[in-house]
């Protein structure tokens, strides 16, 4: 119970992290395809929340994170992170 506390605090907090992102990119008129993957990886986190068992739903936004996010990313680091949480719910 205390490990999906922890993980549910944190993907609140994650899901708002990436609320202000895209806000930031729609009002500096970003790229429509970094406002897509935010948007997809919020609805990834919903998936987890709902899930809470790495078994029954394994996101695929931590693949997509290593592979083209700067390392420097402090999101990107939330978000492997929470990634981590989740699969330590088993």
């Amino acid at each position: 119970m205390v490990k999906q506390n922890r993980f549910l605090q944190r993907a609140a907090e994650v899901k708002r992290m990436l609320k202000n992102r895209i806000k930031d990119f729609e009002e500096d008129h970003g790229s429509s395809h970094q406002v897509k993957q935010l948007l997809k990886i919020t609805k990834e986190i919903i998936q987890m929340e709902n899930a809470l068992s790495p078994g029954d739903y394994v996101p695929g936004y931590p693949r997509m994170i290593v592979d083209s996010w700067d390392f420097s990313s402090e999101l990107g680091e939330e978000l492997l992170g929470l990634y981590q949480d989740y699969k330590e719910l088993t």
